[in-house]
């Protein structure tokens, strides 16, 4: 009987800590996105049809805001990148420790590639069609520019 004890407790002991290792997620440490979105980097231009209109060198500054918001979009696009692949690396992660047998681990992690490319087509479509919108907003800036800005600014 002595031996049965100890036997018998290191045994729940056993099982009771493969259930709390099988209960730990792999989850990224961010609550929240740490990206700005490519759309949201667009949406936070001001109006085109004001902002420069009538200022010296109008057009030249608009030509500068469409440098600075093709790389601001793209400065986003790649944070999202990262972020998503860095997701897909905790969730692969999770798949390892959720998962006993190989076969189970690899269909796990094919599930998060598909899944996760899915997030890099739609980060990519964003971010095309922001740099499409900075192009708008700068022929828009543009157009401006002529109303009342000096000749020489052309």
């Amino acid at each position: 009987m002595n031996r049965t004890l100890p036997m018998l407790a290191l045994f729940v002991s056993l099982s009771f800590a493969g259930v709390a290792a099988a209960q730990t997620a792999v989850n990224s440490p961010f609550d929240d996105s740490v990206c700005m979105s490519p759309l949201e980097v667009t949406a936070s231009l001001h109006d085109p049809n004001g902002i420069y209109a009538g200022a010296p060198k109008c057009e030249k500054v608009c030509k500068k805001a469409l440098k600075d918001c093709k790389q601001y979009v793209k400065d986003a696009a790649a944070c999202e990148n990262s972020e998503i692949n860095d997701d897909a690396s905790y969730e692969k992660t999770e798949c390892e420790v959720e998962n006993e047998h190989g076969t189970e681990t690899k269909t796990c992690k094919t599930e998060v590639e598909h899944a996760h490319g899915d997030d890099h087509s739609a980060s990519r479509a964003d971010r095309d069609a922001a740099l499409g919108e900075c192009d708008a907003w700068a022929n828009t800036c543009k157009a401006t520019c002529g109303a009342s800005a000096p000749t020489e600014d052309r």
